[in-house]
């Protein structure tokens, strides 16, 4: 009986030992992402954190292996997100954060964005010009310095109208207007077909003399795909006349860079008329590092 008994306890205490070493596996907690906004900063763009507005918001996706997407709130020069992201316990591997700004109204949570530029048919000048992005790959328990770059070209369009009648439409011509953004591997990949578009007025509308005597604007703007193209503009005037203006061979028109050209409106010149495009400063955005990839 007594060897009974002395077996069972010894059953207990085995039992007990195993039971100690149990391994209890919970979620992995880590610890929480530091991030940080700036927008940057070129001669060419005059990019400045005053792009931002304090309670502003992006879209922040995390990639492997963390994997989430969260909004977060710009304050001062730091992103709070509204759920914690957070390095995974034991995680050696650097991860990628990628962030949208103007998410809300602009693109969905994704890490890489279709985007037509005339969604509708219409271009939206002054939502596409403050559109930016931002990536960054960091090591573990490091912070993600996420720095705001403007992934599209901006053109404005300065008409000087020595004509009788005022300008009623302007119109661009053999630009790509749509393309895929893949945030994490900071690629951009151009559609394949060419659109024609109206650009926006921009500024105030002057009073002249055309005919008929009526406010007109002298200053149009577009944003567009990076690319490599050769653009025409057509500007037409209340009479029906047209004025072609052509660039004599192809420009790439660079992320995150804004160029003009000057169009003077002679009705004795022949037509077409040679452009040119130049650099100009940008009010937001600077150059993103994306290269333009032909699909």
């Amino acid at each position: 009986m007594k060897r009974i008994l002395v077996i069972v306890l010894a059953a207990i205490a085995v039992f007990s030992s195993c039971k100690k070493k149990t391994v209890v596996i919970g979620p992995e907690s880590g610890k929480e992402v530091e991030f940080r906004a700036a927008v940057e900063d070129y001669s060419t763009t005059k990019a400045t954190e005053s792009a931002f507005e304090a309670g502003d918001c992006v879209r922040i996706i995390a990639g492997y292996p963390i994997n989430k997407t969260t909004v977060g709130t710009i304050s001062g020069d730091k992103i709070i997100p509204e759920e914690p992201v957070r390095w995974r316990e034991k995680q050696t591997e650097p991860t990628t954060f990628a962030a949208v700004y103007q998410w809300e109204s602009v693109v969905p949570a994704a890490e890489s964005i279709s985007y037509d530029l005339l969604s509708g048919g219409i271009h939206q000048f002054r939502r596409h010009d403050t559109f930016m992005v931002a990536a960054s790959t960091v090591s573990p328990d490091q912070p993600a310095s996420l720095v705001f770059k403007h992934p599209f070209s901006k053109i404005n369009i300065v008409i000087d109208n020595q004509s009788q009648f005022a300008v009623s439409e302007v119109w661009v011509k053999g630009a790509v207007m749509d393309a895929k953004l893949d945030l994490m591997e900071k690629e951009l990949i151009l559609g394949s077909v060419k659109k024609d578009f109206q650009p926006v007025p921009v500024g105030e509308p002057k009073q002249t003399k055309n005919e008929p005597v009526e406010p007109e604007w002298d200053h149009y703007a577009a944003v567009i795909m990076p690319q490599t193209t050769t653009l025409t503009i057509k500007v037409v005037t209340l009479w029906g006349k047209e004025y072609n203006f052509v660039q004599d061979k192809d420009f790439t028109f660079k992320p995150g860079t804004a160029y003009e050209t000057n169009l003077h409106i002679d009705p004795i010149v022949a037509d077409p008329v040679t452009m040119d495009f130049t650099v100009v400063p940008w009010a937001d955005g600077g150059t993103l590092d994306y290269e333009a990839v032909d699909e």
